[in-house]
């Protein structure tokens, strides 16, 4: 493996786990995994656009089961509402509930936490950078291209 696709993986892998820890330590009182936040997230961060379980796939590149999984779980708790689409009947719209919007809110100040521990140290323009670099090698991912994707470095199951 090239050492510096290792150590670029190495960093991501601290980052994440930063936020992980952080995140299952606020969410456990909730009996919320990191999978089903980042789901309630993505909803409250899209307020205005109508969201199917194929886009939820699709952004974060998971399968059609592990989806369905979460989602069940999170209606089951109240967290979101899954209501056929008017306009086609064989889709569902996935939203974000009251009280999963509630709890979302409750957390803020944990998450802005984090995200000062993590990125604080970087000024805007940085973050900028950081981001369009990430953007780059999450395009250059090949998702679901015969189980396998190039990301430059080496060959890595997806």
């Amino acid at each position: 493996m090239n050492e510096k696709c290792f150590e670029i993986a190495h960093r991501m892998k601290i980052v994440h786990n930063t936020f992980a820890w952080s995140g299952n330590r606020s969410m456990e009182k909730y009996g919320l995994t990191v999978a089903q936040f980042e789901i309630m997230l993505y909803l409250l961060k899209n307020p205005d656009e109508i969201i199917y379980q194929k886009e939820l796939e699709r952004s974060f590149r998971l399968s059609n089961p592990t989806v369905t999984g979460i989602l069940s779980r999170l209606e089951e708790k109240g967290m979101i509402t899954r209501q056929v689409d008017r306009k086609d009947h064989r889709f569902r719209v996935v939203m974000l509930s009251p009280k999963g919007r509630q709890i979302l809110n409750d957390m803020e100040g944990r998450l802005h936490e984090t995200e000062e521990k993590v990125f604080g140290c970087l000024k805007e323009e940085e973050m900028d950078q950081l981001l369009a670099l990430l953007d780059k090698v999450t395009a250059n991912l090949s998702w679901r291209q015969g189980g396998h994707s190039v990301c430059g470095c080496t060959e890595v199951d997806v």
